[in-house]
């Protein structure tokens, strides 16, 4: 795995950074934060101890950057990406070689790949409300500030900046309210909501509201937008809050414990137990 050089930004939002500068910059962002309340013996292993590490990348999030590409930054499509016909991916083949000599630093995409992707686009700016929403604003800006709480410096990448209000474009199997409350759950992304508000705030920039565009990602590519409640911006900014300050508590004692330090119990989940133990919680 290629390590990143590390960048020092203290504060301020920048509109010019790439992706991977943004990724080796210092601060602590809510993904990282995220594997923190996983597990802090996994956080110190993956961002401390064998350095910054640039994250290994699955095809889901790739097609996610695309995704994004696509919606956000159309324009700079070309500068990012080699489109090919379909072929195999096999670094002993000639073909495959010269492909990839051709590509240089660009993504090498197929055909079918990015025919797929724009039906997604094409989904996004037929929603009247999603299209009004990304005609003015700021695309992949990075922001960085310190904390007042605990004095640590953090960092965040919203997808779009517009007038009182951040976007953040999501990609889902399904973009129902109860698909969609669950994945807000499941990764975070209240407390992603919660840091980048008070990021930007931070640097002078209050803004309102917060939405998602959440997008699916098979045919006929149904389009959501949903407006985040303050008491779930309330709650995220408590539990990164919270995050922060077990950091400060394992970097100070210089522990980063696992999911147990001593044998615990362990027991079935409710759903997986049987006739007999349910009968015994209806006594």
């Amino acid at each position: 795995m290629e390590q990143a050089t590390e960048i020092d930004i203290k504060k301020g939002i920048e509109t010019s950074l790439s992706m991977s500068e943004y990724q080796a910059a210092k601060g602590l962002s809510n993904s990282q934060l995220s594997v923190l309340i996983d597990c802090p013996f996994k956080f110190y292993h993956r961002f401390i101890s064998d350095g910054l590490q640039n994250a290994v990348r699955t095809p889901a999030m790739e097609k996610g950057t695309l995704i994004h590409q696509l919606i956000l930054e159309p324009e700079q499509f070309d500068q990012q990406y080699h489109v090919i016909k379909r072929m195999r991916r096999d670094p002993r083949s000639k073909a495959w070689q010269e492909q990839l000599s051709i590509a240089g630093d660009k993504v090498i995409l197929f055909e079918d790949e990015l025919a797929e992707a724009k039906a997604l686009q094409t989904a996004v700016m037929k929603n009247t409300v999603a299209s009004a929403l990304l005609e003015v604003g700021q695309c992949e800006s990075s922001i960085f500030w310190e904390d007042k709480t605990t004095g640590l410096r953090c960092k965040g990448r919203p997808d779009f900046i517009g007038d009182g209000f951040v976007l953040d474009v999501k990609t889902s199997a399904q973009s129902s309210h109860k698909a969609f409350a669950k994945s807000m759950a499941n990764y975070g992304y209240h407390r992603q909501a919660a840091m980048y508000l008070d990021g930007l705030a931070a640097n002078g920039r209050v803004m309102e509201h917060f939405i998602f565009l959440v997008v699916e990602t098979m045919a006929p590519f149904v389009v959501s937008l949903f407006l985040l409640k303050k008491e779930d911006i309330e709650q995220g900014r408590r539990e990164y809050q919270k995050a922060l300050e077990n950091y400060k508590h394992f970097s100070t004692n210089d522990h980063w414990p696992a999911y147990t330090e001593t044998v615990e119990d362990i027991t079935l989940p409710l759903w997986a137990h049987d006739d007999e133990r349910r009968g015994a919680y209806l006594l």
